[in-house]
C-alpha cells in the first residue's frame, strides 16, 4: 500500500481520499468499495480501470440517465454476427444481433440497490460479470445508455497495441 499513496504523492492527485486494499474478484473489490463509503454517498459510478478511455462526455450522459433510472450502464450494440456455439466447437445457432448489446462501465446505481444487491449475491454465493447483473437478479430494470468503442478494456496484447495506438495518434480518426 506505501507504493500506491507514493504514486499519489509524486503525481499531486487531489481527489484521492482513501487507498483500499481489493479483493480476490472485482466484486469482492467492488464490495470492499461499497462498504468504505457506506453513508458518504446516495449514487455509486463503478468503472473498470481497465477501460482508461472513458470520455467525460459519457459519465455525464449517464449520470443524466440517473435521474430517470436507479440503475445505468453504459453498453454498445453488438456490430457483428452472434453464434452461439457447443462444447465442441461447433455452432448451434446464430443469435438476433438487434437486441444484444455488450456491456461497458461506467455502471450507475442507487447506493442503496448496488449495496443489496452485492450482499444478496454474497449471501447466496453467486458470481456475477458486473454489477449490472446484480441489480437485474433483483428484477430491477437496468437503463442502457450508449458507451463508446474507444471504452473498450486492455485484458489482451492486441488491446495494449490498440491503447497505444489511441494515445499516440488520438481518437480523431488519425489511427
Amino acid at each position: 500500500m506505501a507504493w500506491t499513496r507514493e504514486i499519489v504523492s509524486r503525481l499531486g492527485l487531489q481527489k484521492v481520499s482513501r487507498i483500499m486494499t481489493g479483493g480476490e474478484e472485482r466484486q469482492e473489490s467492488v464490495f470492499i468499495g461499497l462498504k468504505a463509503i457506506r453513508e458518504k454517498a446516495d449514487w455509486v459510478i463503478i468503472h473498470d480501470g481497465v477501460r482508461p478511455f472513458v470520455t467525460p462526455d459519457l459519465i455525464q450522459r449517464a449520470l443524466g440517465e440517473t435521474l430517470r433510472a436507479r440503475a445505468v450502464a453504459a453498453a454498445l450494440p453488438a456490430s457483428e454476427t452472434i453464434k452461439e456455439i457447443s462444447r465442441e466447437n461447433t455452432v448451434l445457432r446464430t443469435v438476433d444481433r438487434r437486441q444484444l448489446w455488450m456491456v461497458q462501465t461506467p455502471q450507475l446505481f442507487d447506493y442503496d440497490l448496488i449495496l443489496k444487491a452485492h450482499e444478496e449475491a454474497r449471501r447466496e454465493g453467486f458470481g456475477a460479470t458486473d454489477d449490472a447483473m446484480l441489480v437485474e437478479r433483483l428484477g430491477i430494470p437496468v437503463k442502457v445508455i450508449e458507451g463508446s468503442r474507444f471504452n473498450f478494456k486492455i485484458t489482451t496484447p492486441e488491446d495494449l497495441v490498440l491503447a497505444e495506438a489511441l494515445l499516440k495518434y488520438g481518437s480523431e480518426g488519425r489511427v
